[in-house]
């Protein structure tokens, strides 16, 4: 049912309503359709005015940090034709997404709203139990609201990364942009030095792009403690290491989660750097899951002027000439006219409200960083989806983990700790959904290899569930309780027994329409 009232706001009745569509949302709607039946209603919103979420944002000459094909909705194939080891471009990538809706329409009745903010929501009771009211406003006009009545929504927010913003320094005589701007490099005497401050996959790809582009041109990375890489040939080898070589990503997170206790993360860290990655130089330590070619490291190394292993904070104009102040002490005088390029870590930066990964009456499934059952929130759209619809979501103790704040403090341990996480509730996921969802994700790094390769893993941890279950949760917990975060199974979620008025978002008034 669609209604139109005086106040310009649209209210909308749906089966499923899914407010976020980058690739979580999406993975998400594909585990509902295998469910679902063309007679279902499913209402798809996204603050951005056409589909992709944070792909919509990102710099135009990013590139997909795994093959194409570990990257897409559900099992749905690409169609682009390229080598099965080809790096999507942005571009490509929201192509494959818009593919994907397409066949995701023929599915369920699919009602797309694009150019919508989620303003809040509530669960509200009714006769049969409990349904969650939605609101949203038009992100082009603010006088229009649409509402949103449904039994199942979805905040498929993801990460809620925001697009990269130019740094704000105090120098008049630098010019600082963003990787958005990189096209202003072009106005610039070759001779115009760079600065890249951010060590990350974004500071990579941009000291990359910059080199290739203008190979005359002064670049120099400010790196801060620096980041290690999955090293991509080993996790993804080509030709006959394939079959034979190569290292598969299930395995070496169980290796890793296995060795954490949940209070040895530096000692580990230093054996991943051994086995696992590659960086600038052997003082980089932070790993946040990005995946680096040895051939592209190697080409930064040799092409940069100077790599710094400090933090950036601020560029202050002394006698006219600007000078960079290092967060050591330590001052360096910088060309008058050179571009510096902000490039630090846009993954877990802002701060968010703690909102549990199921509201309390059932009706809400959120996916952000304060609640997270996975890292990748692809993985999480993926298999709450499953677990929703199949009755499950209630009834299987994920471990959530306040993702925002461990990352905030203790990064090593953030790192295995999601590693952990993943075995944990992917082992649990595995009683509970038909062995077919496990077929149909394409997301699987481990897809990569001959299944001959997969069923060693597999048998492995079907033979030692309990024991790895036991470690794992062990090793989260005392994480938790170190680091004072919030993590553990939900309790006292409802089942549609009893009343809440929980309102999440800013107060909202539309009482008449529930």
């Amino acid at each position: 049912m669609v209604t139109q009232t005086s106040e310009s706001m649209t209210v909308e009745d749906c089966d499923l309503c899914i407010v976020g569509a980058g690739i979580c949302g999406l993975n998400f709607l594909f585990s509902a359709s295998q469910y679902m039946s063309k007679e279902d209603k499913v209402i798809l919103v996204d603050r951005n005015l056409t589909p992709g979420g944070m792909w919509n944002e990102t710099y135009p000459f990013v590139r997909l940090h795994q093959p194409h094909q570990m990257f897409t909705v559900g099992n749905f194939s690409w169609s682009l034709g390229k080598d099965r080891s080809y790096l999507a471009t942005k571009d490509e990538v929201l192509n494959h997404f818009a593919e994907c809706i397409d066949r995701l329409r023929t599915k369920v009745t699919l009602i797309e709203h694009y150019g919508y903010a989620y303003e809040g929501h509530k669960e509200v009771p009714v006769d049969d139990g409990y349904r969650a009211v939605a609101r949203l406003r038009a992100t082009s006009s603010a006088d229009h609201t649409l509402l949103i009545r449904t039994p199942k929504l979805v905040k498929a927010f993801g990460m809620q990364v925001s697009g990269p913003k130019p740094l704000s320094l105090s120098s008049k005589n630098i010019l600082s942009i963003s990787p958005l701007e990189l096209d202003l490099l072009e106005q610039a005497p070759e001779d115009t030095p760079v600065y890249v401050v951010g060590g990350g996959k974004t500071g990579m790809d941009t000291a990359h792009t910059v080199l290739t582009r203008y190979p005359a041109r002064e670049v120099n990375l400010i790196i801060g403690k620096g980041t290690i890489f999955w090293n991509r040939e080993n996790a993804f080898p080509t030709g006959l290491k394939r079959w034979v070589g190569g290292t598969m990503s299930m395995p070496s997170f169980l290796e890793l989660s296995l060795r954490f206790d949940g209070t040895n993360e530096v000692e580990l860290n230093n054996y991943m750097k051994r086995e696992y990655t590659l960086s600038l130089t052997d003082r980089c330590e932070n790993f946040v899951s990005g995946i680096l070619s040895e051939k592209e490291n190697t080409f930064i190394k040799e092409k940069v002027n100077d790599v710094v292993e400090d933090y950036l904070v601020d560029i202050v104009d002394v006698d006219d000439r600007p000078v960079l102040k290092l967060w050591n002490g330590e001052d360096r005088e910088v060309e008058p006219g050179s571009y510096v390029i902000g490039c630090t870590g846009f993954l877990l930066r802002d701060n968010h409200p703690y909102e549990p990964y199921i509201s309390e009456n059932g009706t809400t499934v959120s996916i952000q960083s304060t609640s997270a059952v996975y890292l990748f929130q692809s993985f999480s759209g993926y298999w709450l989806g499953q677990l929703l619809l199949t009755g499950n979501l209630n009834r299987v103790p994920l471990y959530a983990l306040d993702n925002q704040s461990l990352f905030a403090r203790n990064k090593k341990a953030f790192t295995f700790a999601w590693m952990t996480q993943l075995l944990y509730n992917t082992l649990l996921i595995m009683d509970a959904v038909p062995t077919k969802a496990f077929k149909d994700c394409g997301l699987n790094f481990d897809n990569w290899y001959p299944l001959y390769r997969q069923f060693p893993f597999l048998l492995n941890v079907k033979m030692k569930k309990r024991s790895y279950l036991n470690h794992f949760r062990r090793s989260l917990d005392r994480v938790c309780e170190r680091e004072q975060i919030r993590g553990g199974p939900l309790t006292g979620i409802r089942n549609s027994t009893t009343a809440s008025n929980n309102t999440h978002g800013k107060e909202l008034e539309f009482s008449q329409y529930e």
